[in-house]
């Protein structure tokens, strides 16, 4: 990825962020114009393969950073997806839609998530190789492992999490209660949650960015940049997430206050719902995620983790999902079946 640049824009009319589902984006109500600095020289890769988006006439169009948030022209990303966009100018109005003849992505098929028969094509597949623990313990086909859902109880207890997590790292915290705790309030998967803070954090033993005081188990506004101050926390509550300059990502008050961070930005990606009666916002980018766009674990590669998977084994994210190589495969297959030992 090119350097980011630092530099002032002047921002005239208005810079929508790119939304990757179907629907409708009201614009803000007045065109305003002010003047922004933004960090530039970003680097965007679709499927795999760099792109560098363009306006109608041709000409280069940047992406850039302001206030933490990433923002992309929604036309020239949209269309390198296969997604329609049109602009209503009375209304102020963009629309973003499935282009003629697309299809739906593998992962949100709504017949698996919803229960009704499977196709003809689905009834007469071959069958798939069944991913197993070492001990046999507990193991899923390659379909069982693609439809597994975020929301849904835990299948594995603390313990077994605990031991998978001290074998890795005798200095690795202990949350795993937490995860499961904090999981069943939300409806989330807090055994498969941990399995992904391992993932994310490499059996906490982090080494990059981020360090273990931040109690940021996922990389919580960890973008890259250094947090410079003026950072919104977005509604999350100031008493529990701060955000140091100079430091990178998200500073949480507790273990229990960055688990359940964790577990509210699964919520996010997983349901519309708002957040359980009692419970306070703690996440900082909790607003910024499109809701319930990823209620699989293996929706949440080239969403929660970009480009998510390894371009170095792989020429496409759809040779890495068929290789069941994703992000989201990788979190069941290499930390969640090792823990079910």
């Amino acid at each position: 990825m090119d350097r980011l640049q630092k530099g002032a824009y002047i921002i005239a009319g208005m810079v929508i962020m790119a939304v990757f589902s179907s629907g409708v984006l009201p614009a803000v109500a007045a065109l305003l114009e002010r003047q922004i600095t933004v960090h530039t020289g970003l680097t965007i890769f679709v499927e795999g393969v760099e792109f560098k988006p363009t306006d109608a006439n041709g000409d280069a169009v940047e992406a850039f950073i302001h206030n933490g948030t990433t923002y992309l022209p929604v036309r020239a990303v949209g269309e390198a997806l296969g997604r329609s966009v049109s602009w209503d100018g009375d209304n102020h109005y963009v629309y973003i839609n499935a282009a003629a003849g697309a299809l739906p992505s593998r992962g949100t098929d709504a017949s698996r998530l919803e229960g009704l028969p499977p196709t003809l094509e689905e009834e007469t597949a071959p069958a798939q190789p069944v991913i197993a623990a070492p001990d046999d313990s507990l193991s899923f086909t390659a379909a069982e492992i693609e439809t597994m859902t975020i929301l849904g109880p835990s299948r594995l207890s603390a313990d077994q999490l605990t031991a998978l997590a001290q074998k890795n790292n005798p200095d690795a915290p202990d949350v795993a209660a937490l995860y499961i705790e904090i999981g069943n309030i939300y409806g989330i998967r807090g055994d498969i949650a941990f399995c992904q803070a391992a993932k994310e954090t490499g059996w906490w033993k982090y080494g990059g960015l981020v360090v273990q005081q931040q109690h940021n188990y996922c990389g919580l506004y960890a973008t890259g940049n250094a947090i410079v101050g003026d950072e919104s926390l977005y509604g999350a509550d100031p008493a529990l997430v701060s955000l140091i300059p100079g430091t990178h990502g998200a500073w949480f008050a507790t273990p229990a206050a960055g688990v359940e961070a964790h577990i509210q930005h699964l919520y996010a990606y997983a349901c519309d719902d708002p957040v359980p009666a009692g419970r306070k916002l703690i996440d900082p980018r909790f607003t910024l995620v499109t809701r319930a766009i990823a209620p699989l674990w293996c929706d949440l590669g080239g969403r929660w983790a970009v480009p998510g998977y390894d371009r170095a084994l792989y020429g496409s994210y759809e040779d890495a999902y068929d290789a069941g190589r994703t992000y989201g495969h990788s979190i069941i297959s290499d930390y969640y079946l090792q823990a079910a030992r």
